[in-house]
């Protein structure tokens, strides 16, 4: 074996996760709380020597010192931790950690190196990463297969009838199921929601478990773990004995079924990033609970302990495994390096030691840097050398809140003398590392200064400064100008389109006897294919038709009814909703995701239909309304929007249109001051043109099929072609603007249109907006997402190729929802103004999406592919309206004054055709903008609203 194959095979090249370390004296409050703000379940104890001594986890916590009642201020960790734990140092083959792990049963396990820790293994993190490599690198079993069909080459003829072998293998990892490792008599703690969380961590301690169900009417209501205990009760300061459990538990948390196979469960947990799962029967009784270190284990031990095959052998099989999977490219969600740099990075303790950051071998030009909090709290990053605009940004993007941007501070360092030395130019902070890297330091720590240009500050003076003055300042000025940019994107612009079948591999099984009789059901798995084109009729996605699609026949979401919903509406919609796009007939998209950002987890902010996604996009709310709600049409949805925070603020907006502003859903919307914000389309290429685009602009699409003006919004039945012709016209538009470098186009869908997705919608810890609940019969409180949409970013301060995932705040459990497109705008524009509801305070935001790069990219295309018509027939005019075209036509009869008529516009627009809709819409919004626009010439009041008459007379009103 050579050194380097050596190397590739030690613990360094698994799944290292950093490691959080804290002195052993740490009190039990403490070390909850630092384990929190981490997110982590373990910590390592360190003794007076910085060595360490003990590791201990939330489980410690929950059942060494909650349940035992032991004072949590004055408890060290020292008395509960467990003593000398187990540890490798990084040269360690990765087999021989493994199972170190395997045979010890436990799950964590420190690496060390020169006597301190660097990192923590973690051998679920291990193995899932493992599988997710095969996975990628080939469909399910065929990198197995690869693997063990190596390690069959390695044993010769030592082992009889490899062949079977071979399968044996491959069973053993991925069709055995739960059953396998859950006992006849598993240990299943219960509580009621009104215990007290000491009640049931007592009850965890004498059943020797971490976890409890909570039950009302023996019905399973959430779960309460040992994480949850030290996250959500210690480290926020409440008392266990006077929290009750209802306040705490995971509420309808995912379960797996019995049958449900072991990897299955392990990509259920990875993905969800929970550590216990309850197991149900097939009438939703939990049977039992396992967790990931459970079903780890027997995942690990199913490819390790084949019958007949000795103990090196075994051995050796286990390192082929763990070669053929580290072999295979990365998961494309992982979001932690195996590099050396990446268990050296900084453990977060309560003292910073010799060890606390390392530069990163694998990016030359990047260095640690350190800077404190006005709240003490230390931020620790790695950042580019050679650019101080890109050290600003990193620092902005840390404690940007805290800095005043009309008083600029000085960055200064401090050197080996304590002295503090300024950091003003890119040449600065060159010599500034190139010193630090000399003299044997792992980072630099920063400091802000605000006292202007300090005179008793040393300047810069390692391998020929900055100079000092006014230059210096004109340079220093400039590079947080750029940072700025780079933080926060000037004009943002929104294109509301329509829906598309925006699908990923994966089937959909579905009973093709609809009565459902037992024991005469066959079953037949409908696919998902690449060769959609348009749809006709649209499939269904309403509120109850999601909830069909979303949940099956499942307590919780499964995305596995989308076929049997189809079904109910269609015989022949029921291949359709499973379809999806090749990239060559969506160009334009193929191409802005190639070059820019795209989301991957994305969903629209209720499972439901067009519009109450709509009212999310712009207000977070959509105000208890779970359809198109008739009476609220008339007077107009009463939330406040963003519009309305970007006006307080000074901040202007336009909406362009090309049939109607649907934005006047809302009441606010309609106030004669904002009036002249609404444009045709071809305005808006007229300001890209001449600059003078407002800070948000908005731009709806066409919706009526008409000959030579084809809709291009993407609802069914129309050509997604046009769509992608919008978009192009839109992206030119801009590139050509001299407004491009200050722009951020964000093109996003209303929701899923009923069509397929595999990504389970997320349906705990989603905050409701406003209070509001929905109609009967469901009652619902907006406390779950909708399915994921597809959702790109354009700007030339994205790099290529990005895909953004999950966000990082502001709560453990935010998402990109519709409602983060407020949230976004509002820090973007720094808006005084509160948030809208509590959905938009909640939701991730993505301003960090253009704070990549420190210098807006050149390379950007400047014009895109074609895109060729799927559709071969011209628009048929003659036909009926969709059901949002019927919304729409609804709300042009409410500004016209026709809503008031009893034959409309219910009656009229059932009759109505596509051609009568677009002229009668064009009609109603054209009078009520010229009526708004007349009604200020004459002097009124800029906060009322034209109350127009029925189009039978001519007679105009002016309602406050």
């Amino acid at each position: 074996m050579t050194t380097s194959e050596a190397g590739e095979r030690t613990v360094k090249r698994l799944r290292l996760s950093k490691a959080l370390t804290a002195p052993e004296s740490t009190t039990i409050i403490e070390a909850s709380r630092r384990m929190a703000a981490r997110k982590v379940d373990a910590l390592l104890l360190t003794d007076s020597n910085a060595l360490l001594c003990g590791i201990l986890t939330d489980r410690d916590i929950a059942i060494r010192v909650v349940a035992r009642e032991l004072d949590l201020e004055n408890t060290p960790v020292s008395a509960v931790m467990t003593r000398n734990p187990i540890f490798v140092i990084s040269d360690t083959l990765a087999v021989e950690a493994l199972q170190k792990m395997v045979q010890g049963k436990f799950r964590h396990l420190p690496v060390v190196e020169n006597g301190g820790v660097v990192a923590l293994l973690d051998i679920a993190k291990c193995l899932y990463d493992a599988i997710a490599r095969m996975e990628r690198a080939a469909e399910k079993g065929k990198a197995i297969a690869a693997a063990v069909e190596g390690v069959e080459k390695h044993w010769g003829t030592s082992v009889s009838g490899s062949n079977t072998f071979i399968e044996t293998l491959r069973e053993r990892l991925f069709k055995p199921s739960l059953s396998t490792i859950i006992s006849g008599n598993p240990k299943l703690v219960t509580v009621s929601p009104s215990d007290t969380v000491l009640m049931a961590t007592k009850a965890m301690l004498e059943s020797h478990t971490s976890s409890a169900i909570v039950t009302l009417d023996s019905k399973p209501r959430g779960i309460l773990t040992s994480k949850d205990i030290v996250m959500r009760v210690l480290a926020h300061g409440l008392s266990p004995e006077s929290t009750v459990v209802e306040k705490v538990m995971t509420p309808n948390p995912e379960c797996a079924t019995i049958d449900t196979p072991i990897v299955e469960a392990l990509h259920l947990m990875n993905k969800g990033k929970f550590l216990h799962l309850p197991v149900i029967d097939k009438d939703g009784i939990v049977l039992a609970i396992t967790d990931v270190l459970q079903i780890t284990h027997a995942a690990v031990a199913s490819v390790g302990s084949t019958a007949g095959i000795d103990n090196d052998a075994a051995s050796s099989m286990m390192q082929n495994f763990w070669d053929s999977a580290m072999a295979a490219p990365p998961a494309d969600d992982e979001s932690e390096t195996r590099s050396e740099s990446s268990f050296k990075l900084a453990s977060e303790g309560g003292t910073d030691v010799g060890k606390a950051f390392y530069p990163s071998p694998t990016l030359p030009n990047t260095f640690a840097f350190k800077i404190q909090d006005r709240k003490g709290r230390m931020h620790r990053f790695m950042c580019d050398t050679h650019s101080l605009t890109d050290l600003i940004t990193a620092i902005l993007q840390r404690v940007g809140g805290e800095i005043d941007r009309h008083n600029l501070p000085q960055i200064l360092y401090e050197d080996e003398d304590k002295d503090m030395v300024i950091l003003a130019t890119d040449s600065d902070l060159v010599a500034a590392v190139e010193h630090a890297k000399s003299a044997g330091w792992k980072g630099l720590k920063l400091h802000l200064d605000y006292s202007g240009m300090p005179r008793n500050r040393k300047g810069s003076s390692r391998g020929g400064g900055s100079g000092s003055g006014g230059g210096l300042e004109h340079v220093h000025a400039d590079a947080w100008a750029s940072a700025y940019s780079s933080v926060a994107a000037g004009a943002a612009l929104v294109a509301g389109l329509g829906v598309l079948a925006f699908l990923r591999r994966e089937c959909n099984p579905v009973s093709t006897n609809l009565t459902r009789k037992q024991n005469q059901e066959t079953q037949e798995s409908i696919c998902f294919t690449d060769d959609a084109k348009y749809v006709d009729p649209d499939p269904g996605h309403t509120f109850e038709d999601v909830e069909k699609q979303v949940f099956g026949s499942n307590p919780i979401p499964s995305m596995t009814g989308f076929v049997e919903q189809a079904l109910s509406l269609s015989p022949n919609l029921s291949e359709t909703v499973m379809k999806g796009f090749k990239p060559e007939n969506v160009p334009i998209f193929a191409k802005l995701v190639q070059e820019f950002a795209v989301f991957d987890r994305w969903f629209s902010s209720i499972p439901g239909p067009t519009q109450p996604n709509r009212l999310f996009v712009y207000s977070a709310t959509s105000h208890g309304s779970t359809s198109h709600v008739k009476k609220q049409l008339a007077t107009g949805y009463p939330q406040k929007t963003i519009f309305d925070s970007l006006h307080e603020n000074g901040k202007d907006w336009g909406v362009y249109f090309q049939n109607i502003p649907t934005t006047l859903f809302y009441r606010n919307m309609r106030k004669l001051k904002y009036v002249f914000n609404f444009h045709q389309y071809s305005t808006f290429k007229q300001h890209a043109k001449d600059g003078k685009l407002p800070n948000l602009s908005v731009i709806e699409p066409r919706y009526f099929d008409i000959k030579g003006f084809p809709a291009n919004d993407d609802h069914p039945s129309h050509d997604v072609a046009n769509g992608q012709k919008l978009v192009k016209e839109i992206y030119e538009t801009l590139r050509a603007s001299p407004q491009w470098n200050e722009s951020l186009l964000v093109i996003t869908y209303d929701e899923h249109g009923g069509f397929f997705d595999h990504v389970k919608t997320p349906y705990v810890n989603v905050p409701s907006p406003d209070g509001n609940t929905g109609p009967a019969p469901s009652f619902f409180k907006f406390d779950r997402l909708g399915v994921r949409v597809p959702t790109i970013m354009v700007s030339p301060w994205i790099k290529k190729g990005t895909v953004i995932s999950s966000p990082e705040g502001p709560t453990p459990n935010s998402e990109y929802e519709h409602s983060s497109i407020p949230a976004t705008i509002k820090k973007m524009f720094n808006l005084s103004s509160n948030f809208l509801t509590h959905r938009d305070a909640w939701a991730g935001s993505f301003e960090q999406v253009v704070n990549q790069l420190s210098s807006p990219r050149t390379d950007c295309p400047e014009v895109l592919p074609e895109a060729a018509p799927l559709r071969r027939t011209e628009p048929d005019e003659t036909r009926g309206l969709s059901q949002f075209q019927s919304e729409v036509v609804q709300l042009a009869a409410v500004l016209n004054g026709d809503h008031f008529l009893s034959s409309f516009p219910d009656e009229m627009g059932k009759k109505m055709s596509v051609k009568e809709a677009h002229t009668y819409v064009k009609g109603a919004v054209s009078r009520f903008i010229t009526a708004s626009k007349e009604a200020i010439k004459l002097g009124a009041d800029e906060s009322a609203i034209v109350d127009m008459r029925s189009s039978l007379t001519t007679r105009t009103a002016i309602h406050n």
